[in-house]
C-alpha cells in the first residue's frame, strides 16, 4: 500500500469516527441544538425531555418537528439528516426528513404557524449571534 492509499484510508476512518461519535453521542451535545430545544420546548410549554422523547401527542410532535426544522435552518453548514434525527430521538433519518417536509407544508398553509416559526427563528438567531453557535 502506497502513501496516497494509506492517507485516503485514514481520512475515511477519521470521517467514520466523527460520524459515529455524533450518532452515538448525547442527543443534546451541541450548543445550537440544545439552545433550539430549550427555546422551542419553552414556547410550546413542554420540557426538553418530552421534546426529544418518544411521545406522539400532537403538540409535542409539532414542537419536535419545529425544533428540527429550526436547527436545520439555523445551521451553517447544514447537519446530516441522520445526525439531526438522532439528536431528536429518532433512530433513522426518515423521521427528520418527514418532520422537515411537514413543517414546510404547514408553514405554507397555516399563517399562524408560520408566524410562530418566524418568531422563534428570529429569537434564536439573535440569541445565537451572541454565542456564535451556528453549526449542528
Amino acid at each position: 500500500m502506497n502513501n496516497a492509499e494509506l492517507h485516503r484510508r485514514i481520512t475515511r476512518l477519521e470521517r467514520l469516527i466523527d460520524e459515529l461519535t455524533c450518532v452515538f453521542g448525547p442527543k443534546t451535545d451541541h450548543p445550537l441544538t440544545l439552545q433550539v430545544q430549550k427555546t422551542v420546548a419553552k414556547d410550546f410549554g413542554i420540557t426538553v425531555k418530552e421534546l426529544v422523547g418518544e411521545a406522539r401527542i400532537d403538540e409535542i410532535v409539532w414542537a419536535r418537528f419545529t425544533a428540527m426544522a429550526l436547527v436545520l435552518d439555523l445551521s451553517d453548514p447544514k447537519p446530516a439528516i441522520s445526525l439531526l434525527a438522532h439528536r431528536f430521538g429518532y433512530k433513522e433519518h426518515a423521521g427528520a426528513t418527514h418532520a422537515i417536509k411537514r413543517v414546510q407544508e404547514r408553514r405554507e398553509t397555516e399563517p399562524l404557524y408560520n408566524t410562530r416559526y418566524q418568531r422563534l427563528f428570529q429569537k434564536l438567531k439573535s440569541q445565537l449571534s451572541a454565542t456564535s453557535a451556528t453549526s449542528c
